[in-house]
């Protein structure tokens, strides 16, 4: 008898063995008009069930503190939203548990919860060149700036990202240092509102732009986690069990004017900085850098399929 592929299937069971859950995936698709629905099979033992129930919650929460700062009854983490049929980030987590109502208290004996990902990725068709220009006004001269970012708009982490940078200097200044950098916005809305800002790639370059010349040149930042793993105030891809992760990928929302999303929104932007030389005193405060931000999208591509293979185990991943 031939060898046959199997088909590749997470489960986890409750410490009494009387509940397991099934489930053929762990990321669902965020379409923005749609989200993949979460299916599975719950495995019960009908003599432990006796009278009771078996209750399935999906369920969003949000972790804004360590879990062992859990004390005194204070939590640091809030559900944002539970539907039934449940480090600082946002999870969702399958709960499956046995109960006369879902109003009565959960047991870890038996009831299963097993992490899953809700995950966006790059559009397949590539968006418009992303582009930013600004003019700035030295007296009686100026000078412009135009920066298109190369390749598409949807970027992949720990992949090289090309900056074409234009300069055109109609002013009497010289351009003795152009400075680019990626910026991770992560906007943390819960209770209220907060914005981190980390740099997650940097450059320095000592190009020169004399007046009355124009210049042109590509640069060329590559944004990784490996460079940023200690920095305060990043956002991170959300990860499961024994595997790495990497910088978050930019958040796309359907209905960009409501204003009552909850959880974490990442965006990036790359900034450019032309430093100007500065002559006397007066002028070096009346002769401010020339300074741009464009924002971009920074996804990962939709994954080929993986073959099948054997059934995992939840425990194991």
């Amino acid at each position: 008898m031939g060898d046959k592929a199997g088909t590749r299937v997470f489960k986890k069971s409750s410490p009494n063995c009387k509940v397991t859950v099934y489930l053929g995936k762990r990321d669902f698709v965020d379409h923005l008009d749609h989200v993949d629905a979460v299916d599975g099979v719950i495995l019960v033992d009908p003599e432990y069930l006796k009278d009771r129930k078996v209750f399935v919650t999906l369920t969003c929460a949000f972790r804004y503190g360590r879990e062992d700062l859990d004390v005194l009854g204070l939590s640091f983490r809030k559900d944002l939203y539970i539907s039934t049929f449940q480090a600082c980030g946002v999870d969702f987590e399958i709960r499956a548990f046995c109960a006369k109502s879902i109003e009565e208290k959960i047991h870890k004996r038996n009831s299963v919860r097993l992490v899953i990902r809700k995950v966006q990725y790059a559009p397949e068709k590539p968006g418009p060149q992303p582009m930013v220009e600004t003019t700035r006004s030295f007296l009686i001269a100026l000078m412009k700036v135009l920066v298109p970012m190369m390749h598409c708009a949807a970027l992949l982490p720990r992949r090289a990202s090309s900056v074409n940078v234009h300069v055109t200097n109609n002013s009497t200044k010289t351009v003795k240092r152009v400075k680019i950098s990626v910026r991770q916005y992560a906007d943390i809305c819960l209770f209220s509102t907060a914005q981190y800002k980390c740099p997650v790639a940097q450059l320095e370059a000592d190009d020169q732009v004399s007046s009355s010349s124009t210049f042109c040149k590509v640069y060329t930042l590559t944004p990784t986690l490996d460079k940023n793993r200690e920095k305060r105030g990043l956002a991170l891809d959300g990860k499961l069990k024994h595997e790495d992760t990497n910088l978050a990928s930019s958040t796309i929302v359907k209905d960009v004017t409501n204003k009552e999303v909850l959880g974490i929104l990442v965006s990036y932007r790359v900034k450019v900085k032309l430093v100007i030389s500065r002559g006397g005193l007066l002028r070096g405060m009346l002769d401010r850098d020339v300074s741009v931000e464009l924002p971009f999208i920074l996804m990962h591509p939709k994954p080929v399929e993986p073959p099948l293979s054997r059934p995992q185990s939840g425990e194991e991943l």
